[in-house]
């Protein structure tokens, strides 16, 4: 009898949320308030969804059980270039699509299908931390000097350079408005890793051994200061010693003006794995140093006698509308 009481308690308190949530969503409404807080909406559709018993789950990369939450593929499809409509259209559909419980990477699947159908520009935009995570590593450096350099920055790659105590091949030397960077790339193959606390005491050892050397002549480069370029996110504590530390930080999704996503979605640069192209080709266009779409548009007379027709029309139509939004 007591489980019975505690039970329907419960359950007149879930109601009692749920007609809190909804008379403020009809009082905002009323005073024109279109500001309710995501995050309103989203206790208010758990709550729902808990009382009708059709409450998904998403299965995260860690391990991790969360609640399905439809504005967060709407936010992200928005983020990518879709207007709010189709948005909330893909959302509904992937909702849809899948099971009860179902791992996050069969949510990306299935709303990388849809942007597939919807546009190649979106498609692109949201596949692209996989795709730069499936640049070959060797690369990586060649293609964030080719990111820099579309937003007018000069640069060198791979370069010795002896420091006051010993040589330091570092990875990209750039220059802009009379300010040199010392730039380390880490690439990870799997963009769930996380960078973390190592990887910045490395890049600021290595910048005050160069900065020593600048000193002592044993080279010409007057860093000013050290970047740190990679395609995961970072840590709390490499955030942290990074900020102590002046050192630049371009990741995912961080520093949103340094942001590595926005540097190369603000230029359109993005690698060549964007595109739906055969591993063979991929990696052939590797092997020619075509990193970039902009190389790709760059290459059109080189890759005609190479690819077979059908090919080279499909690639260079994904082009043209990722580069020119066609």
């Amino acid at each position: 009898m007591e489980c019975f009481r505690q039970s329907s308690l419960e359950k007149f308190e879930q109601i009692g949320r749920l007609f809190e949530l909804l008379n403020a969503t009809m009082i905002k409404n009323k005073r024109g308030d279109d500001n309710l807080t995501s995050s309103s909406h989203q206790n208010y559709y758990k709550l729902q969804k808990q009382q009708q018993g059709t409450m998904k789950y998403v299965i995260k990369a860690d391990g991790t059980r969360v609640p399905f939450d439809p504005e967060r593929v709407v936010r992200t499809c928005m983020n990518v270039g879709v207007d709010q409509e189709h948005a909330e259209t893909i959302a509904a559909e992937v909702e849809a699509a899948i099971d009860e419980e179902t791992e996050s990477k069969q949510v990306y699947d299935v709303v990388l299908d849809l942007l597939e159908g919807y546009h190649p520009k979106p498609h692109a935009n949201y596949k692209l931390r996989e795709a730069v995570a499936a640049i070959e590593p060797h690369l990586f450096e060649q293609y964030v000097a080719k990111v820099l350099e579309m937003h007018g920055y000069s640069c060198i790659t791979n370069q010795l350079i002896p420091g006051a105590a010993v040589t330091h091949e570092v990875d990209v030397i750039a220059k802009k408005n009379n300010t040199t960077w010392m730039v380390e790339c880490k690439h990870h193959s799997d963009y769930h890793t996380m960078t973390g606390l190592d990887k910045t005491l490395i890049v600021q050892a290595r910048l005050e051994d160069l900065q020593d050397g600048f000193k002592k002549k044993t080279h010409p480069y007057n860093f000013s200061q050290g970047w740190l370029i990679n395609n995961t996110k970072y840590s709390f504590h490499a955030k942290q010693y990074a900020a102590a530390k002046n050192i630049l930080l371009s990741g995912w999704h961080f520093q949103e003006e340094n942001s590595f996503a926005e540097l190369i979605q603000a230029k359109n640069i993005h690698p060549i794995t964007v595109l739906n192209a055969s591993p063979q080709t991929i990696s052939m266009l590797f092997q020619k140093g075509i990193l970039t779409l902009h190389d790709v548009a760059a290459s059109r007379k080189q890759l005609q006698p190479i690819l077979n027709p059908k090919e080279f029309s499909k690639i260079y139509e994904q082009v043209g509308h990722i580069l020119n939004g066609l």
